[in-house]
Order: C-alpha cells, then sequence, then structure tokens
C-alpha cells in the first residue's frame, strides 16, 4: 500500500473488441468452405490489439482440432494447423462416393475462436495464488521458461479440467523439460522462486471468444462456454430447450 495509505489502484488489461473475435470466426469460416474444395480463397484479417490466438475445431461434438499461436498477425498459420489436424481425423477419399461422404463430414465441423487481449504479469509467489488471481474460463495465461513461450486459453483449461495453477505447472514442466521444477509447497521450486532463478515468468490476458453452435451457423459470443443471458430471459420455456439441446449434446459424447 503506498505511504498516504491508500491502496494502487488495479490494472485492468485492455480486453479485444467482440467485432474482431467475430471478423476472426468468419475467416474461420471461409477456411473451412475452402477446405472442402467450394468458394473463394480468402485474405486473413489483422487483429489489432490481439496478443494471442486460438483455433478449435469440432466434428459431431468431438475435439479434431486445436491450434493456439502468440501474436496478432498469426491466424491464417494458426488456421491452416488447425485444418492439418482436422485432415488426418477425416478420412480419405478414394474415388468419387467418398469425396462426397467427406465433403458432407467436413461440412459438419463447427469453428471457434478465442482472442486474448492486453497481457498483464502475473505476480502471484505461490501456485495456489494463481488460482485466486486467474478467472477461469475469462482469461488465458502466457507462461514463459526462457526463450520458451506457450499460451494457454480458456477453452483448453476447462477442456481439461485444469485449473490455473495445474495449467501453470503442467506448463512450466513441459517449457523447462524438468517435471520437477515447478513443485508447490517446496522451498526454491514454488512460482515466486522459479521467477527469480530460473526466468519463469507468467502472464494472464482477458479473452474473448466466439463460436457456431451449429455447422455453417453464425457466430456467438460466449463467456465461460455459454451465452451470457439477461435474467429477463430465464422461464420455464427457456430452460426447458436448455434441458433438450443439454441432452442431444451429451448424447453425441456417448
Amino acid at each position: 500500500m503506498p505511504a498516504s495509505g491508500v491502496a494502487a489502484p488495479v490494472v485492468a488489461a485492455s480486453v479485444v473488441d467482440s467485432g474482431l473475435a467475430r471478423t476472426a470466426l468468419s475467416y474461420v469460416q471461409q477456411r473451412l468452405v475452402n477446405w472442402r474444395g467450394e468458394g473463394d480463397e480468402s485474405v486473413a484479417p489483422s487483429l489489432p490489439g490481439s496478443s494471442a490466438i486460438s483455433v478449435t475445431l469440432r466434428f459431431d461434438g468431438q475435439l479434431i482440432a486445436r491450434s493456439e499461436a502468440l501474436g496478432a498477425d498469426s491466424l491464417e498459420a494458426v488456421v491452416t494447423r488447425a485444418l492439418a489436424q482436422a485432415d488426418t481425423k477425416i478420412p480419405a477419399a478414394n474415388d468419387a462416393l467418398q469425396v462426397q461422404a467427406r465433403r458432407q463430414m467436413q461440412s459438419r465441423v463447427v469453428a471457434t475462436v478465442e482472442l486474448a487481449g492486453e497481457r498483464l504479469p502475473l505476480d502471484a509467489t505461490t501456485f495456489a495464488q494463481t488460482n485466486a488471481d486467474v478467472k477461469p474460463g475469462v482469461e488465458a495465461i502466457v507462461v514463459e521458461v526462457g526463450e520458451q513461450r506457450e499460451v494457454l486459453f480458456p477453452l483448453r483449461m476447462l477442456h481439461a479440467g485444469d485449473l490455473p495453477a495445474q495449467a501453470i505447472i503442467s506448463s512450466i514442466a513441459q517449457l523447462s523439460g524438468d517435471p520437477a521444477m515447478p513443485m508447490p509447497g517446496v522451498i526454491g521450486q514454488e512460482l515466486g522462486d522459479l521467477r527469480r532463478t530460473k526466468a519463469v515468468r507468467v502472464f494472464r490476458a482477458p479473452v474473448v471468444q466466439m463460436t457456431q453452435l451449429t455447422p455453417g451457423g453464425p457466430g456467438m459470443l460466449l463467456t465461460r462456454g455459454s451465452r451470457v443471458v439477461a435474467l429477463r430471459e430465464v422461464n420455464l420455456a427457456m430452460l426447458t430447450d436448455f434441458r433438450e439441446r443439454l441432452i442431444d449434446h451429451i448424447d453425441t459424447r456417448i
């Protein structure tokens, strides 16, 4: 606390405009059309203010590709890598009938785009403290160990069921090549210690997430994996509809 006794203001990171996320998703949707041999080629838009990008592809509810990168000008490369991953999950075509079947399967792929805004240092001294400092499902985490870097987006952490602390520990272990380097509660191996002795740095960044709920459908802005619902919208009909869609979603995973 400053000498005046007034608490220092909490620094808020700049958030990417949701319209930019919608533009990014539109580009991914066009690339999906190109992927199945249709439509005109498209040019990746610039994403000013974005510090990192993630593209996730699903087929009938199943994750088939995820590609992430740091930097605002990497959307084209991220999508290209995601489509290359998806190619390995969709059966190859050897004749005209298989080509048609493959295109039909490709048309059922849906995309999600996550854009991270301004990065702010995460100053937690312990791994456990990061669970309180990072908003799960809302903020991305960037981990640096020397020259090695990794970005951890909310959707990835939610899918893995990882809290921020576990995600950071796993990332440090992977980037350093030493699983024993990050050890919660061990002197010399806590987050604050690694920051001082092993060139470990951790950041958080607010994320805007735009997704397709149905193949070919429009993008929807999500928070923690669901649409923001005004209280006035909550009624029996809406809850019944949600129940039925949830059942259908679970059915695709059984």
